[in-house]
């Protein structure tokens, strides 16, 4: 009688240290992947680059929170480019005591054309009128979003 409870006992005592050590693995699984992600957040601080991207190496939930920061960084990215963009044209006129003009265009109705006619469709006159404006304007085009586009180009005084 008494071995049993000694052999129960010790089972007990297993299964106890079986699962603090499967707990302790999986802690550090996940504690390891949130280094990681700490980690590139730090080195984007340090350095202010914006082109570091979260390793995805799995198809899990982690892998899932670093596609979404990554398409953040890329949004990140591209508007601190913009950014730098526009302050080398503006310093570049500044020294040049010239001229620049900004421009805003948005395509009324293009979201009843664009569901009348299809994306397709749509698509082929974002583009066309993207065309049209590199051409005409001899300047710097972006798209905003949807249908609506901005434009810059620069020019001496007169």
């Amino acid at each position: 009688m008494q071995s049993f409870r000694i052999y129960y006992l010790l089972v007990f005592i297993l299964l106890v240290i079986g699962a603090i050590l499967i707990q302790s693995f999986f802690a550090k699984q996940i504690t390891f992947l949130i280094q990681k992600e700490i980690q590139a957040f730090e080195q984007i601080k340090r350095t202010q680059d914006y082109s570091i991207r979260l390793e995805i190496n799995q198809k899990d939930e982690f892998s899932k929170l670093a596609i979404s920061i990554n398409e953040l960084l890329d949004y990140i990215e591209k508007e601190k480019n913009r950014d730098q963009e526009k302050q080398k044209i503006l310093q570049a006129q500044a020294e040049k005591d010239g001229q620049i003009t900004l421009g805003f265009l948005d395509i009324d109705h293009f979201k009843d054309f664009n569901t009348y006619f299809g994306h397709q469709v749509g698509d082929k006159v974002l583009q066309f009128v993207s065309a049209v404006l590199k051409e005409q304007l001899k300047g710097k085009i972006g798209r905003v979003g949807g249908d609506e586009f901005i434009f810059c180009f620069v020019g001496k005084k007169r």
